[in-house]
This record gives C-alpha cells, structure tokens and sequence, in this order.
C-alpha cells in the first residue's frame, strides 16, 4: 500500500513538473499554444462576410486569409489585423482563417466558410 502512495505521489509531482517545463519552454521559443476561440463568419447581406473571434492577450496581432474554394488558392487577405472583427466585401464562394501571430510564429485555425 506505501508503494502505491508513493508512487500517486511521484507520479503527480512529475506531471505538475512537466507542465511548468512546458510552460517556461512556450514562453523560451516564443511558441503559440493560444488559439483563436468562437470564430464565426456571418453573412451581412448580399455584399458583405463578417468574421469575428474573441481576443488573445499578449499576441501581435492576427492575419486573416481568404481562400478560393474552385482552386484551393489562399492568400494573406490582411497581415496583423489588431481588431476581434473584420468585415470583407462578399466574393464569389471564399473561405476565410484568421490566424494569431507573436513575433514571427504564427498559429493557423481551420478554414471557415459561410
């Protein structure tokens, strides 16, 4: 019975030693483990895409894509935006992706289309 107690015990000191290596690794290598959360693409009419998000603390700022569903193209549609919104003239069948930025890392969500 002491063995297993000891062992819970050794077994929970070693996870909470690994989460704080993680954390001091994160903020060492400048890595993103934030994510852009309740992002959502509504449409505004017939001309309009409004995307939005909730707000990452300490980051840089979010770059939001557009990505042609015909051809796969996607491209940087504004790079460090600084907002939680944006509102996007409506293309023809677009799909859009915001990501977070800190530095020069970037961190991509999926695809979103309306």
């Amino acid at each position: 019975m002491k063995r297993i107690r000891f062992m819970l015990i050794l077994f929970t000191a070693v996870l909470f030693w690994c989460a704080g290596c993680a954390n001091w690794f994160n903020q060492q290598f400048g890595l993103i483990t934030s994510e852009v959360s309740n992002f959502s693409v509504k449409m505004m009419g017939q001309k309009a895409v409004m995307l939005s998000w909730d707000p990452v603390e300490g980051i840089d700022g979010y770059n939001i894509y557009l990505k042609e569903n015909k051809t796969g193209r996607e491209a940087c549609y504004f790079p460090l935006y600084h907002g939680t919104s944006y509102c996007i003239p409506k293309g023809e069948n677009y799909s859009f992706a915001v990501s977070i930025v800190k530095g020069d890392k970037e961190n991509r969500i999926d695809f979103v289309t309306p």
